[in-house]
């Protein structure tokens, strides 16, 4: 899951240290910065809550605001670097779409098989 993390960055008073504090977040496995303002975290373990528990408690007065990013619902201008990372991301409701539309893969669906051992079959 990608998460969208936006901040008032006029209130940091050290860029460099929220950044350490902001790229090691517990389950953040990955990470884009691309605007001064934005991160986009990504981390199966991740939540809105736990990012924001985390960043508030080494800065309790930023305005902050934690998203689920929505990898369907994005436009705007950026470098090439930034698309990339953002397009090289798996949607997850795409390979939900590539699933329900297989039908092979729907005959071969067990009532027992857990939909993780399913997607791990699509890659």
């Amino acid at each position: 899951m990608i998460y969208m993390v936006n901040f008032d960055k006029s209130q940091l008073e050290n860029p460099k240290i929220f950044h350490a504090v902001i790229t090691n977040i517990p389950g953040t496995s990955d990470w884009w910065h691309y605007l001064p303002s934005l991160y986009l975290l990504e981390g199966n373990t991740l939540t809105v809550n736990k990012i924001y528990n985390f960043i508030h408690a080494s800065y309790p007065d930023l305005h902050l605001f934690v998203s689920i990013f929505n990898p369907e619902g994005y436009f705007g201008y950026l470098d090439k670097d930034a698309w990339d990372w953002i397009s090289n991301k798996e949607n997850p409701l795409a390979v939900v779409r590539k699933l329900l539309s297989n039908q092979d893969t729907l005959i071969k669906f067990k009532k027992n098989q857990s939909i993780k051992s399913i997607l791990s079959n699509l890659k």
